[in-house]
């Protein structure tokens, strides 16, 4: 008997081919939620200032529970079905607390430039545990794509004139790039029985308990905090962590994992220009050139491929 690819029967239930281009529905979901989680990076740096990578992780988290929490009491989402509910937690242990203490804890020791060409081989990782746990195939024009678009990654990276010193704590951020592709690809399966939004809901729920230990300190932190540190905080909870996540998945439940996760190249980009509109950053010529090169190799990798007789 011949085996069904687990890939395809998620093609079936999204009604999608691994294989197929993303429609510009996807692409608008992917292009916000990349730009709210764009503009965490210079917002993280600056919460740093006054709460510890934990405390900031559990207090941004506990903020987007909270709105969680609010729609699951209004019926606007309903809980994943109990089966799932082990997984899902595992889950959000990983992808949630797991990878924000990493890159969080990380980014105390390492440097900006360093990290950024870390956290770019998400992408990657993410193509290759897709093909490994469901099936999904690595055409070599999205190989060709994943190579180019990390070239200009790093030429976004050179351009930005950031410091680049690898040490021992740039491990982390390995750790922290294999817990977020392992949260993109694991969650695949359970997408195909469950809704973006009660997925969504309960790993960031579940991700939230797990970093709660690490916010024991935080009554005192916020009684201290100024108000545009708890700004900060409130912007963290509500756009990367409530509708970022939110977004990102739902874009999952809608296209291959290797697909989708190649959008992360272009937070580089996004933050630069974030930059430069905010702080008035103008980027350097490297920068525009590893720009181009990136949004070139996104959309090479992206780009349905001409149809050959079968």
């Amino acid at each position: 008997m011949r085996r069904t690819a687990p890939a395809s029967i998620l093609a079936e239930v999204t009604g999608k081919s691994a294989a197929a281009s993303l429609d510009s529905r996807t692409v608008t979901i992917l292009l916000v939620a990349i730009t709210t989680w764009s503009s965490a990076f210079p917002v993280i740096s600056f919460g740093l200032e006054h709460f510890t990578p934990g405390e900031l992780s559990f207090l941004r988290f506990l903020i987007a529970s909270a709105c969680f929490a609010v729609l699951i009491a209004m019926r606007v989402i309903r809980l994943p079905p109990r089966r799932d509910w082990p997984a899902i937690a595992l889950l959000g242990a990983i992808g949630i607390a797991a990878y924000q203490l990493l890159l969080g804890y990380a980014m105390t020791r390492v440097a900006a430039g360093a990290a950024s060409i870390l956290i770019a081989l998400s992408p990657a990782v993410t193509a290759a545990l897709a093909a490994w746990r469901l099936g999904e195939r690595v055409s070599t024009r999205m190989l060709i794509g994943l190579i180019v678009a990390f070239a200009g990654a790093v030429s976004v990276s050179l351009g930005s004139g950031s410091e680049f010193r690898f040490e021992p704590m740039a491990l982390l951020i390995f750790g922290s790039v294999l817990a977020t592709s392992v949260y993109f690809v694991w969650q695949k399966p359970l997408l195909a029985r469950t809704s973006s939004l009660s997925f969504t809901a309960a790993s960031i729920i579940a991700g939230t308990v797990v970093l709660a230990p690490f916010g024991l300190e935080l009554p005192s932190k916020l009684v201290s905090a100024p108000a545009s540190q708890l700004a900060a905080a409130a912007w963290l909870g509500l756009a990367p962590s409530f509708v970022g996540y939110l977004l990102w998945n739902l874009a999952l439940s809608r296209a291959p994992a290797s697909r989708v996760s190649m959008f992360l190249y272009l937070q580089p980009v996004i933050s630069t220009g974030i930059a430069w509109f905010w702080l008035g950053q103008v980027p350097l010529p490297a920068t525009v050139i590893g720009g181009v090169i990136l949004l070139l190799g996104v959309v090479l990798g992206n780009s349905k491929p001409s149809a050959s007789p079968e």
